[in-house]
């Protein structure tokens, strides 16, 4: 028998939603009100009320508005539109789930009704219906995507050409968001009290040669006040002032630079010669001298463990005071039983290798710019096309639902449509790929010619720099795994970027390595 009970055919629950905090269902609920009592509806519990945007999925008191039509045999869920159950394609997907427990979905402004009777009064899905749904699900969609490239779209102006600032409470020290108009409500500008300080922090680095901590520290026992009464100056907070190029009138957006001299307070010089401290890690100032932790070219996990496939972190030895390199596992237990490795020995053999070959590595770079000048241009081509249908589908649902294209002629213009995209984008990721490919080697060389000069007279390279830098380094090599000792032997294996690999064999007796 049955247990649930018996669906009353004018039960129904009622779904409001509106975007933000401030706007008013009022509408929606006057119109739901006045449909269900022209129409015999009775409402089986209290709205079910949103504020919240129709882009966000797995809302709340949808949620509970579904769960409860589904555990009370609710025959209806009725709405004012379609995009107030959503503006993604979860409508679908809630059209489809209420359709299975046979609840009807009715929305007012499309004149929807997903259920209907048929033939021999059994209670179905109607199809036509189900298909308009998806069709208008779409046009919502789009119309979400073209309303927020609107709203980004002013937000980039307001930045680009009315010095626009939406920040908040992260307005960066030394500024000020100040309120001009109603079109100019957020205005970034130079507070002059906090500028000052940061001409200060910028001379005490540049010229009196101290660190962000003492700058840190003296600020604090000169009273200096941050942005917030209760926090104190930090390190992280200096070093956050020194490293941005809003002092100088260049402002970060989405990517971009936006140059602009409105924003400046420090200067070029000033400000090159703070970066390039920063970059050396030394003290201008002999006198105050602080310790500073040791740097390791291989960090950020690129070293790994033949054994366990752990990386190796950088240590000092406590009784040695020499630098090697050591496997995570051993950190804190006995570990895997891996050898370290000695800090220069591998930091300069794995750079001897890639510099005395970058001559081969040069010659096989003859024509690569050829190569991807054609590919990016076959992908732009190819990419243009695929736009081109993407483009038309869009054209095809908007002509649907306003009736000028039968069904048939819909479903199969979208079809060719589909079947040619799938196809452009398989040809579309096989040229990515060799683009990549190529222009990871390409990358390697570029970074591999700083260090090499030209010989007019022989036509060759000659190498004039002996040492790879850390960032050059990183962008080289793939990977390097270091491998158990036999019998004091140790064989690493280095992996580049462009796939290309050797092998170092480090001789734990003869402290010396051999190439293979």
């Amino acid at each position: 028998m049955n247990t649930q009970t018996q669906r009353t055919d004018n039960q129904c629950v009622v779904y409001y939603r509106v975007s933000r905090s401030k706007q008013s269902d009022q509408r929606q609920e006057t119109d739901i009100l006045e449909f269900c009592k022209k129409n015999g509806y009775r409402i089986a519990t209290t709205a079910f009320r949103e504020k919240i945007s129709g882009t966000r999925r797995n809302r709340k008191a949808m949620t509970e508005c579904i769960e409860y039509a589904k555990g009370n045999n609710i025959k209806y869920l009725i709405c004012s539109e379609l995009s107030r159950l959503g503006r993604s394609n979860e409508v679908n997907d809630i059209v489809e789930e209420l359709t299975k427990e046979k609840i009807c979905v009715i929305s007012l402004k499309e004149n929807i009704s997903t259920m209907k009777y048929n033939e021999i009064n059994e209670w179905v899905k109607d199809d036509d219906q189900i298909f308009l749904v998806g069709i208008l699900t779409a046009i919502n969609v789009k119309e979400s995507n073209t309303i927020g490239y609107r709203i980004a779209s002013g937000k980039r102006n307001s930045v680009y050409n009315k010095n626009g600032y939406n920040g908040g409470k992260y307005i960066p020290y030394g500024y000020e968001s100040k309120y001009i108009d109603e079109n100019n409500k957020g205005v970034l500008t130079i507070n002059p009290k906090e500028a000052e300080i940061i001409k200060l922090i910028f001379k005490k680095y540049a010229v009196d040669g101290w660190g962000a901590i003492r700058i840190a520290n003296w600020l604090n026992l000169e009273n200096v006040r941050t942005r917030t009464v209760i926090s104190k100056w930090s390190r992280g907070t200096i070093n956050n002032i020194l490293y941005n190029s809003l002092y100088i009138g260049q402002r970060k957006y989405k990517g971009d630079i936006i140059h602009n001299e409105d924003f400046r307070i420090i200067d070029d010089f000033t400000y090159n010669t703070v970066q390039k401290r920063r970059t050396d890690w030394k003290n201008a100032n002999p006198e105050f001298k602080i310790t500073r932790k040791y740097e390791y070219l291989f960090d950020m996990r690129i070293i790994k463990c033949g054994i366990c496939g752990k990386h190796f972190y950088g240590i000092i030895d406590s009784k040695s005071k020499r630098n090697f390199y050591k496997c995570t596992s051993g950190k804190y237990t006995k570990g895997c039983g891996n050898s370290s490795i000695r800090k220069n020995w591998l930091e300069l053999k794995v750079q001897d290798y890639i510099i005395h070959n970058a001559q081969q590595l040069l010659y096989d770079n003859t024509n690569i710019d050829t190569k991807v000048e054609k590919i990016e241009v076959d992908y732009k081509l190819l990419k243009a096309e695929q736009d081109k249908y993407i483009n038309s589908k869009d054209r095809y649902n908007e002509m649907y639902a306003m009736g000028n294209m039968s069904k048939a002629k819909y479903i199969e213009r979208i079809d060719i449509a589909n079947e040619r995209i799938q196809l452009l984008q398989e040809q579309l990721t096989n040229i990515q790929e060799k683009l990549d490919t190529i222009q990871g080697r390409e990358i390697e060389i570029e970074l591999i010619k700083g260090h090499y000069t030209l010989n007019k007279e022989t036509n060759s390279y000659e190498l004039k720099k002996l040492e790879l830098d850390k960032q050059t380094l990183h962008r080289i090599i793939k990977s390097i795994t270091v491998h158990k000792p036999i019998k004091k032997v140790q064989i690493i294996d280095i992996e580049l970027t462009n796939s290309n690999t050797f092998q170092l064999i480090y001789d734990r007796n003869k402290r010396d390595y051999l190439l293979i």
